[in-house]
């Protein structure tokens, strides 16, 4: 990654281009290196201390190129994809920071974005969305934090939301199960944390949403008359959390064959599912490490029990 940013005068100007390689096994068992090449032009305009608006163009190249294995991998021809991409945000941000991971007051955002395939005629893909998050200060250090974030994807193609497990996570448990609904053109995927209590792919489909409610308990320093002057045991703190979220639409078939046999089966599952557990944070090497053990409740009992190991702050 390379950028160039220009932050004289109120308008902040930003330049960026960004490569990424990597590769993949698919579903058709062909090895696959991806070479995504992306150019950006970003804008920036803060309206005052705490709102602001954004605006950035972009070029992406994605080139698909298939590794040979055997004679047939060996003829697949190389595929090249073009797109142009706007993408607009506004920003509300009044938080002050009381510590890492502990924050006051309130952020949100709301985003919208177009895609459009420029080498494939009526291809492109329309994304909307909105992140909404509150930190409550409840008793000296111990906070309540609490987030509600949902977005959609619509037009001729479609971004697929993986919905489950969390952000960074090290461990990255994962539901192997087919839960893609077919017949929808997907064009680029992600992923919808945090869900605590599933591994990821629990629910897929075109749109999300998830609600977060953790309490932070710094409890070092909420038992300390003076300030901890360690860093470990300063930003040591025990997290309680309850999450809630879906995706949809999600393929609840399942279709299996053997012989002239087939047979489909609907699952009949919840399509809003829920998670509670606890956790601890703790820097460690210059990261901030988070362990959550979460429990995931499906048709009122306790269906998964998953622990994470992820870093970062916040949800």
């Amino acid at each position: 990654m390379m950028s160039f940013e220009n932050l004289k005068k109120r308008l902040d100007k930003e330049v960026l281009f960004h490569r990424q390689v990597t590769t993949i096994l698919n579903q058709s068992e062909d090895i696959i290196k991806n070479i995504s090449s992306n150019f950006y032009i970003k804008g920036k305009y803060p309206f005052d201390q705490v709102k602001s608006t954004s605006v950035s163009l972009s070029f992406r190249q994605d080139k698909i190129i298939f590794l040979s294995i055997d004679k047939k991998s060996l003829l697949k021809q190389n595929i090249n994809n073009y797109w142009a991409n706007i993408n607009a945000n506004y920003v509300f941000d009044n938080v002050i920071s009381r510590g890492i991971n502990l924050y006051n007051g309130t952020r949100y955002k709301f985003f919208a974005e177009v895609y459009k395939q420029l080498n494939k005629k009526n291809t492109f893909t329309t994304i909307i969305g909105f992140d909404f998050r509150h930190y409550q200060p409840i008793f000296r250090d111990l906070i309540y934090a609490g987030r509600f974030a949902a977005s959609t994807s619509f037009g001729t193609a479609h971004l697929l939301y993986y919905l489950g497990s969390v952000d960074n996570c090290i461990n990255s448990p994962r539901d192997t199960s087919n839960n893609i609904m077919p017949g929808i053109n997907y064009v680029f995927q992600t992923i919808a944390t945090n869900m605590r209590g599933f591994p990821q792919n629990a629910r897929a489909g075109t749109s999300f949403f998830v609600i977060n409610n953790e309490i932070r308990w710094p409890i070092i320093r909420f038992f300390s008359n003076y300030p901890v002057s360690s860093k470990f045991w300063s930003n040591l703190q025990l997290i309680g959390f309850y999450d809630i979220g879906s995706a949809w639409p999600s393929n609840d078939m399942r279709i299996i064959t053997r012989g002239p046999i087939t047979v489909i089966m609907d699952l009949d599952r919840d399509p809003i599912i829920n998670g509670f557990g606890y956790g601890i944070r703790f820097p460690l090497l210059g990261y901030y490490l988070r362990i959550d053990k979460g429990f995931g409740i499906e048709k009122y009992k306790i269906s998964n029990k998953i622990i994470y190991i992820s870093l970062g702050t916040d949800f």
